[in-house]
Order: C-alpha cells, then structure tokens, then sequence
C-alpha cells in the first residue's frame, strides 16, 4: 500500500493494512511510523526510492497489486493533487510506454490520477494532451460490451504516444536550426504585431476537437482491424 503525507511518499510492502482504515480505524499516529514493528512488511521511503523500485518491476512481465492512499486524495480535495501516482516517461528516449486507466479519470483534472513525470516529478500536465498518449478513462459499459475494448485503446494509445514523440523531434530540430540566429526574432515580433493589427483575429485553440467536458462519456472512435 501507498502512504503519503505532505512531501513524502512511502510504499509499504507486505500489507494492505492503512492508519485509520477498518481495524485500524481508531490509532492516533497515522504518520508511516504506524508500520514500525509490523513484521514481514518492507518499507521504501522517498519518491526516488519509489519511483526506481515501481520502475524496475513494471519492464518485467507480472501482476503487482498496490492501495492508493485515500485518506491523502480527500485530504487534498479529491484532485489529481493527492491522486493515484501514474508514473511516466514522456521524453523521445523513454524505454517503456506507461498507460493508465480508470474509470474516474477527469477530462479537465486528471481527478483521481496524478500523473508524474520521472524526471520532473513536480511538472503538472495538460490531462487532455495525456489522455492522447498515456491515460484512459475507462468506460465500463463499452469495456463490457466490446470483448477488445481494452486493446483498441492500447492501439489509440502506443499511436498517438508515437505522435507525441515525433512532435518531440521536429520541435527539437527546429529549435537547433533556430539557434545562433537573430533574424527570427525580429520575424516574430513583426508577426505579433500584425496580428494585433488584424481586426479579424479569432481565438485559436489547438485542442477544440479534443475537449470533453466533464461528465460526459467517451465518444472517440475506435481504430477499426484495417488501421
């Protein structure tokens, strides 16, 4: 099970057992000190000691079956603040494609998840950009009714994953091509200025055909067996 306070981040294995949860309910000290002298648990303490050890065992094939800490999600407001911890490589030389799926994610607070970089735990994401490449809101009556729910969305996942590295790739060109130049700065400014000049202007959003507002279900179609 997960334990978590303000700044730390513990994993405790060997129990399922939470300070103030079912026989538990009534104990004062619900810091992770609860679990001293509780034999044959193993407790990793620090999010990079979490962080390495999760890592590690989800590139080999097997089940782990882990508690997220309620108590700290309600503590935080039931927002991804506080949520389950989704921890995710989104860089061009990652090693492993990290999905996630719940049926309570959110289309504009990831609500229940917290997705995590490993390598800038405290960046926060845009959860309709994750939700292209890397999370699922699962939705119950589609996955019972359609025996290949689960893999049509791992196909829409690994698909828009490579487009979101591909991205990567052209921006970082673009960037290195750019530097050590002068002239697209003033390019730049001469175009912002013309389009404060244009009375026409409309608001642009790059993501309008991707937005679903809370409380509505998915209505993304599915990649048929041809795509």
């Amino acid at each position: 099970t997960f334990h978590r306070e303000d700044g730390k981040v513990s994993l405790i294995m060997g129990t399922f057992d939470q300070p103030g949860e079912g026989r538990h309910r009534h104990v004062e000290n619900r810091s992770v000190q609860f679990y001293d002298g509780m034999s044959g648990i193993q407790i990793l303490s620090g999010l990079s000691n979490v962080r390495d050890f999760l890592w590690k065992r989800c590139g080999v094939s097997g089940t782990l079956g882990l508690r997220d800490y309620y108590p700290y999600w309600k503590s935080k407001d039931m927002t991804a603040e506080g949520g389950k911890i989704f921890m995710f490589d989104p860089h061009t030389t990652c090693t492993k494609h990290a999905l996630f799926f719940d049926d309570n994610i959110g289309f504009e607070d990831s609500h229940i998840v917290q997705p995590m970089s490993l390598r800038d735990p405290e960046r926060r994401f845009f959860t309709t950009s994750l939700l292209q490449s890397h999370m699922c809101k699962a939705e119950p009556l589609e996955a019972i009714s359609d025996p290949s729910y689960f893999v049509k969305h791992v196909q829409r996942l690994e698909v828009g994953f490579q487009k979101r590295l591909a991205a990567q790739q052209r921006l970082k060109k673009t960037i290195l091509a750019l530097r050590g130049a002068n002239a697209w700065k003033h390019r730049i400014r001469r175009s912002v200025c013309e389009a404060q000049q244009d009375k026409g202007l409309v608001e642009y959003d790059a993501w309008k055909e991707l937005r679903v507002e809370e409380g509505s279900c998915s209505q993304r179609e599915m990649p048929t067996e041809d795509q």
